[in-house]
């Protein structure tokens, strides 16, 4: 009791044991280092700080959005004309009579050398082909190999495949042809079949592109004019 009466008036009386404590205002107890804000400015620094912590976290957050766009514009819309291309949209572009129209054309462009070609057209790729990072190139890779566009006797085959949900177009040749013709041959020719498509015009661009492949080929693997085409494999397009 007596040691409350004593805090109360601001000393710190005897513990009665005989060992006194100093008398101690409790008012003259000194400040901590740096807590007065008007002397040390801490919290006007602790303040700005603040604010420019705020303003990198925006700054990130928009950095990353900005990310996530880039992302969504390259993914997100593949995976969009993946999902809205399906046989409606392959029949728009291919009518009643468009293979055989295509499988012609494939006919007469073997005319006058020994070369071999493809025709492949494909509506679109299951999504989780897509989400693992399949492009049209590396698809129409595995269509090579899965047609057996390789297995020719010159190995000159050709393949020309083309992905419509994303209006792509791709040529694969084989070993014998890539020694002969140029990548920027083939390219130009892809090119052309990508305008066409996204024209609306892709049994025609078709057409076009297989015409083109032919005069290559006659120039690379010219046949006699007493000789013929040996047919290897069917000219029927395939459609998938």
């Amino acid at each position: 009791d007596s040691w409350f009466r004593g805090w109360a008036h601001g000393c710190l009386p005897s513990n009665g044991s005989g060992i006194g404590f100093p008398n101690v205002v409790l008012g003259s107890l000194p400040r901590a280092p740096y807590s007065d804000p008007a002397a040390s400015g801490g919290i006007l620094w602790l303040w700005g700080l603040r604010r420019v912590g705020g303003w990198l976290g925006r700054v990130w957050v928009w950095w990353d959005l900005q990310r996530w766009w880039s992302v969504w514009k390259v993914v997100g819309m593949r995976l969009f004309r993946h999902l809205t291309t399906g046989k409606f949209v392959l029949r728009r572009h291919l009518p009643l009579g468009s293979e055989r129209v295509i499988s012609a054309a494939v006919t007469e462009a073997e005319r006058g050398h020994s070369a071999e070609i493809r025709v492949v057209i494909e509506a679109r790729r299951p999504l989780h082909k897509i989400l693992r990072g399949e492009t049209a190139r590396t698809r129409a890779v595995e269509v090579f190999a899965h047609e057996k566009v390789w297995d020719t006797e010159h190995n000159n085959g050709v393949l020309l495949y083309l992905l419509v949900a994303e209006r792509d177009a791709e040529i694969v040749a084989d070993r014998g042809l890539n020694r002969k013709v140029t990548c920027v041959e083939w390219e130009s020719v892809c090119q052309k079949l990508e305008v066409a498509v996204r024209a609306g015009g892709l049994v025609a661009g078709v057409e076009a592109a297989v015409a083109e492949i032919a005069e290559l080929l006659r120039r690379e693997f010219p046949l006699p004019d007493s000789d013929t085409h040996k047919n290897e494999f069917s000219d029927d397009v395939v459609i998938r």
